[in-house]
């Protein structure tokens, strides 16, 4: 589901063309980077495309099994470093794994005008290992502010608005 929601979470951002990919900012795990790559969102050869990495995960074809999350102000160095040196077009966001990250990339959101999409990566499709810490709605908090398209899934949706969704 990551890959068709990465696609999705794109083509809701109609104003970009393909010239325009190398102008946004991926803030996610080290896996959704290199699918976005894989389905050429971000170009293998052009250097001027942006990542910033917010965990890294143990995972195999079961699922995940543990995941490390990079320290929130390590992140905000990778997003000043970027946005210091890009144009910044579009912003996708993937797992950001605690609500002190969020904090984090909200603070660094408030300096562009650029539109966010939020794919909120609540837990794997495969493991046990939520995404997520119990301070969620702080993350929700510090995210909503910036994010211009929300693309949950049918679980995650559920879980952001509290509602039995069938």
């Amino acid at each position: 589901f990551a890959e068709e929601a990465g696609e999705l979470a794109f083509h809701a951002l109609p104003f970009l063309t393909n010239d325009d990919v190398a102008d946004v900012l991926q803030i996610a795990r080290t896996r959704i980077i290199a699918l976005l790559r894989r389905k050429g969102v971000i170009s293998d050869d052009d250097e001027s495309g942006a990542s910033v990495v917010t965990a890294l995960t143990a995972q195999n074809t079961r699922g995940v099994t543990a995941i490390h999350d990079v320290p929130p102000q390590f992140i905000a160095a990778q997003i000043d470093a970027v946005f210091s040196d890009l144009d910044v077009r579009a912003v996708k966001i993937g797992m950001i794994g605690s609500s002190e990250i969020a904090k984090s990339i909200g603070q660094a959101l408030a300096l562009t005008n650029a539109p966010v999409v939020w794919d909120p990566v609540i837990h794997p499709s495969r493991g046990d290992v939520p995404f997520i810490d119990s301070l969620f709605s702080h993350a929700v908090a510090a995210l909503m502010p910036h994010v211009t398209v929300l693309t949950p899934n049918v679980q995650e949706l559920a879980f952001l608005t509290g509602a039995s969704i069938a």
